[in-house]
């Protein structure tokens, strides 16, 4: 039975939603906007409470998602998994189920047997919370945030990026320091939480997403959060949220969200280098034309550093283009493969700027940054550099969530949300629940983010100056 909902996600909204699965209704209603769990958009809205449904319908709903699982995905062996055996197995059990909450870990289960990322059942009850979540209800999870960035330490969220104008900049939270709390609710419950749900995906990653979406909400309204400081003395801070800085995309049925963009140029006198920077947090259009003139900028520098840390992917077809920015010839980045057919990422290189001059792609050293929260298309064009040979990876394994996937409504109100493409890089490399590996390893340290220090920009930097002194050395 197959559910007549069905839509396609870009990538990089598929990895959001897989990572938002299962949690409850408040967690999503406030993580949602975060990290752009708006797929579920696409679905009617269904009342939030659970109901009785009759054993035809479980079944029904059962036999949907098994079949649609069985004629779309990617791989005909199903990840050498039997198919049929995991009903015979599992149907019976659907069978006993009295309501949707029963019904949903069995299809979880079924899921699982595949031991991939980007299958999971979303519930009915987390639609509606989607919605209340974009119209920033109860202040939680609306287009406000606190300007700052947290990471995964260990069992701790830690401050990694501060935006001195923003409202924890303001109130003098520093990186290096540790959240304990957020509106009375220590971070050790979101931890058990994601804990509770355990699989194969990342324990940090869901944690620092719920940690995240908790600090977003209505611009204006305000926050309560607890910190340990650099003199590890604990420090209660209110924020009022302000209106999220970037500018806003709206893609097909999704709510808006926002893009951000920056770019700067760094005169190393420790490495000897001026280099040019470029961070963004997702793969858009209206990104595209800023990356164009910031790679015109810096042509003249010495390198260029792509700082996709928590960049969570975007538009996939974008990759070809910026990387023709630094590839001189046509090089595949990899594939997307289905059932039926297989997409080649070639390439573009680009020999013409915005302004129409003639121009030559960067040949300097590039340097990308990554962390356990770049994912899907900034997967693509890490690993896919870095193979080819024309960029150092610096950081932290990537999220390994890389694949396209649909969403359908199932019968009974529930979402099926399904790969239906694999990733692979041009030489066979899978990406997928593996993430990219770095070539130069830097973990998170406490010490050096309270002294200020970014320990991953300086290495990328130490690496662009070593090779502008092998090219001096060889006369290139």
């Amino acid at each position: 039975m197959q559910a007549d909902k069905r839509h396609v996600l870009p990538a990089g909204f598929d990895s959001a939603v897989r990572y938002a699965v299962p949690m409850n209704r408040a967690i999503m209603k406030r993580y949602a906007v975060v990290l752009l769990v708006l797929a579920v958009f696409l679905i009617p809205v269904v009342p939030a409470a659970e109901v009785a449904v009759q054993e035809s319908l479980e079944l029904a709903t059962f036999d949907a998602a098994w079949e649609i699982i069985r004629d779309t995905h990617f791989d005909p062996t199903l990840n050498g998994v039997d198919w049929e055996q995991v009903r015979n197995e599992l149907r019976p059990k659907a069978a006993e189920t009295e309501n949707a909450a029963e019904l949903r870990p069995i299809l979880l289960e079924m899921v699982g047997r595949l031991g991939q990322s980007h299958f999971s059942v979303i519930p009915k009850s987390a639609v509606e919370a989607e919605s209340e979540a974009a119209g920033g209800g109860e202040g939680g999870g609306g287009e406000g945030d606190v300007g700052m960035d947290l990471r995964v330490l260990g069992e701790a969220l830690v401050v990694t990026a501060v935006d001195e104008t923003g409202p924890a900049g303001t109130a003098g939270i520093k990186t290096g320091w540790l959240l304990q709390s957020v509106n009375g609710t220590p971070v050790s419950k979101w931890l058990e939480l994601v804990r509770e749900n355990e699989d194969w995906r990342s324990t940090g990653l869901r944690f620092m997403v719920v940690a995240m979406g908790s600090l977003t909400g209505s611009p204006g309204s305000t926050v309560d959060c607890v910190f340990i400081d650099g003199a590890d003395t604990e420090r209660a801070v209110e924020l009022t949220r302000r209106a999220a800085p970037g500018e806003p995309v709206k893609l097909g049925n999704l709510p808006p969200f926002q893009t951000r963009f920056g770019s700067e140029q760094i005169d190393s006198e420790t490495h000897g280098v001026i280099v040019g920077v470029l961070n963004f947090n997702f793969w858009m259009v209206p990104v595209a034309v800023q990356i164009d003139n910031a790679v015109d900028r810096f042509r003249d520098g010495d390198g260029l550093v792509f700082d996709l840390r928590g960049n969570l992917g975007g538009v996939g077809g974008m990759v070809m283009g910026v990387a023709g920015h630094i590839l001189d010839e046509k090089v595949s980045l990899g594939t997307f493969s289905t059932r039926t057919q297989t997409l080649n990422f070639n390439t573009n290189p680009r020999r013409v700027n915005r302004k129409g001059e003639r121009v030559k792609p960067f040949a300097g050293p590039v340097a990308i940054l990554v962390d356990g929260l770049s994912a899907s298309t900034t997967e693509m064009f890490a690993a896919g550099l870095q193979e080819a040979g024309r960029a150092r990876v610096f950081g932290r394994t990537s999220a390994g969530a890389v694949l396209p996937a649909y969403v359908d409504s199932l019968p009974n109100g529930d979402v099926l949300y399904h790969a239906i493409a694999d990733y692979r890089t041009l030489s066979g490399v899978q990406v997928e629940g593996q993430g990219v590996q770095p070539d130069e390893t830097i973990q998170l340290d406490r010490t050096a983010l309270l002294e200020g220090r970014d320990q991953v920009m300086e290495a990328a930097l130490k690496w662009i100056g070593e090779e502008i002194k092998k090219q001096d050395r060889s006369g290139s």
